[in-house]
């Protein structure tokens, strides 16, 4: 076993664990729902060394939970994902990644309709 224990997968922190099974990838986006459940409760270590495997998952989201009305639905609906104690139920990598582009799209037609209604504005001023 290689790694922090606290951004460990659980079925990483299981004896003889079989990781090919689902992969590293998997164990990978399980550490960075941890890192992203940190970083919006601006705490480090937030994972306790006894929870394990449904534990985890249960008490990560539940930490979320305090943070939940200063970040975006999208973030908050994609931690849950990203923290599933089952590998097989977890989000993928590609998904992850196509669930990201899809966002920041979402971003730039935004910023992008903001752009063109304050031209508008401006010129209705002029």
């Amino acid at each position: 076993m290689i790694g922090t224990d606290s951004y460990m997968a659980p079925e990483a922190c299981k004896v003889n664990a079989n990781l090919d099974r689902y992969g590293l990838c998997q164990t990978d986006v399980w550490s960075l729902g941890v890192t992203i459940v940190e970083l919006c409760l601006l705490k480090q270590n937030v994972v306790k060394v006894k929870w394990i495997g449904e534990d985890k998952e249960k008490n990560l989201v539940s930490l979320l939970d305090r943070a939940r009305p200063y970040y975006s639905p999208a973030l908050v609906d994609l931690i849950p994902r990203l923290l599933k104690a089952d590998p097989s139920q977890r989000i993928g990598i590609d998904e992850l990644v196509e669930t990201l582009e899809q966002q920041l799209a979402i971003r730039r037609n935004l910023t992008e309709n903001e752009r063109e209604q304050r031209g508008s504005v401006e010129a209705f001023r002029a």
